[in-house]
C-alpha cells in the first residue's frame, strides 16, 4: 500500500511546523547526553528509545542529519542504561522495547552487523517463555506481558530463532487461553481502577491490555505463518464479535466485559474502545465488521465535542487520528479521513512542548502522528501499536 498524506495546504504546513517544535524541542531535552538512568529513562513508552524513533522518522522527512545522527545515538544510549536494569520481557517499558527500537532502524539509521546485541536477548526470552510454566509479571497484555514479546519478535523476523520465539508466544497464547477462555482477567489482575466494578475479574477488550491486542498479534503471527495462529484467531474473534453491545449503549464493544455486570460504553482510544478494536477485527480479515466498529467510533468522534481530553497517543487525539488514518488508507472511508482530520485539527490546537517526552502520552508519538498526517513516508513504526 502506498501512504498517502491526508493534511493539504495550510493543516499541513502547521504539521509540519509542529514536528518541527516538537524535534526542537526533544533535541533540546536530549541533545546532551547525562548517562544517567532515572526511571524509565531508556523506555520506549516514555524514555529514549520513544524519542529515538520519532526522531528517526522526523530525520527522514525533513532530511535533518543532526536528527539522525541523535536518534542513533539515543538508540545507543537506550540500550547501555536498559543493560542490567530493566525487565527484559515488557515492550513498552522493559529491555524489549529498547531491542524492538533497535530492530525497527536496522538498516536505514543504523547498521547492525556482526554482533547483534539482540541476539542474546532473543535467546533469554525464547528460554523464558519456553523453559517455565510461571506467567510472565505483566501476564498476557501488549504493554508489558507475552503480547508485547510477540510484538518484538515480529520485528526480529525472518532471523529463525525470532519465528521460534513468536511460535512460543502464540502457544502460550493458546495455553493462557485453554485456562481461562478468551484470556480471561482475575479481579487481582485488573487495573485497580475498575476492581471495585468486577469483583469477580473481568474479560479485557482493548488493544493495550485485553483480547484485540492478542487478536491482531495472532493475525500477524498466521501471516508469518505460525500454523497454529489461525485456529485460535478465527475462535478468539467469533467470540469478540459475539461481544458486540446493543446499539442503545453508544460503543460498538465494552472496554471491560463481565456475566452480571451492566454493560457500559468504551471510550474512544487506542488503548481502549472501538478505535483498537476495529484495527484488531481489520487485521484479522473481518473487513466488513472492522469498518462498521470504526465508522461508528468516527460518528461519535465528529458529533461529540467532549471525547478527548488530551492531544496523546495511548488515550486521546494523536492515538484516534492515526487509528482513523489508517482505516482511511485501507478502506477508502470518507468518514474515517474526516474523523482523522478532526482528530488532528484538535492535536494541533492542544500540543503543548512541557508534555513529556515519550510516544504513548508525549511529543514523540504526537510527532510521529503528524508526520504520517503530513509526508508520504509511510508510519512502520505503528507495528509498535499492532495497527498494521
Amino acid at each position: 500500500m502506498t501512504w498517502q498524506p491526508i493534511l493539504r495546504g495550510i493543516p499541513r504546513e502547521r504539521a509540519l511546523a509542529a514536528s518541527d517544535e516538537i524535534a526542537g524541542e526533544l533535541t533540546r531535552r536530549f541533545g546532551a547526553s547525562s548517562g544517567v538512568a532515572d526511571g524509565e529513562a531508556w523506555s520506549l513508552a516514555t524514555g529514549r528509545s520513544g524519542v529515538a524513533l520519532f526522531l528517526a522518522y522526523y530525520a527522514a522527512a525533513r532530511d535533518d542529519t543532526d536528527a539522525s545522527a541523535l536518534a542513533a545515538r539515543l538508540v545507543e544510549e537506550s540500550l547501555d542504561l536498559a543493560a542490567g536494569t530493566a525487565i527484559p520481557d515488557q515492550l513498552y517499558s522493559g529491555l524489549a522495547g529498547v531491542a524492538w527500537t533497535l530492530a525497527h532502524v536496522d538498516g536505514w539509521l543504523l547498521d547492525v552487523n556482526d554482533g547483534d546485541p539482540n541476539d542474546a536477548l532473543d535467546t533469554a526470552l525464547l528460554d523464558r517463555i519456553t523453559t517455565t510454566d510461571s506467567p510472565l509479571p505483566g501476564g498476557y497484555d501488549l504493554v508489558s506481558g507475552l503480547t508485547g514479546v510477540g510484538v518484538y519478535a515480529l520485528e526480529r523476523l525472518p532471523r529463525p530463532q525470532a519465528f521460534e520465539l513468536l511460535q512460543a508466544v502464540v502457544e502460550r497464547l493458546a495455553d493462557w487461553d485453554a485456562q481461562s477462555p478468551f484470556w480471561w482477567s482475575r479481579h487481582d489482575e485488573l487495573p485497580w481502577q475498575v476492581r471495585s466494578s468486577f469483583p469477580s475479574g473481568a474479560w479485557n477488550l482493548g488493544m493495550a491490555h485485553g483480547a484485540s491486542g492478542v487478536i491482531a498479534l495472532l493475525a500477524r503471527a498466521d501471516s508469518a505463518g505460525v500454523s497454529n495462529a489461525r485456529p485460535l484467531l478465527n475462535r478468539a474473534v467469533d467470540w469478540l464479535l459475539d461481544q458486540r453491545l446493543p446499539l442503545d449503549v453508544g460503543s460498538t464493544f465494552a472496554s471491560l466485559l463481565a456475566p452480571d455486570v451492566e454493560q457500559r460504553p468504551s471510550p474512544l482510544s487506542w488503548c481502549y474502545g472501538d478505535p483498537g478494536v476495529a484495527v484488531s477485527l481489520a487485521l484479522a480479515a473481518r473487513t466488513d465488521a472492522a469498518l462498521e466498529t470504526a465508522e461508528h467510533a468516527a460518528r461519535r468522534v465528529l458529533t461529540d465535542p467532549q471525547w478527548s481530553g488530551d492531544p496523546f497517543v495511548c488515550h486521546g487525539a494523536s492515538g484516534l487520528a492515526h487509528i482513523f488514518n489508517r482505516m482511511h488508507q485501507i478502506t477508502g472511508s470518507e468518514v474515517l479521513r474526516a474523523a482523522a482530520l478532526s482528530s488532528l485539527e484538535r492535536v494541533l490546537d492542544s500540543i503543548s512542548l512541557d508534555a513529556p517526552p515519550g510516544v504513548l502520552t508525549g511529543l514523540a508519538g504526537i510527532g510521529l502522528a503528524l508526520l504520517a498526517a503530513a509526508t508520504p513516508n509511510s508510519p512502520d513504526w505503528d507495528r509498535l501499536l499492532l495497527l498494521s
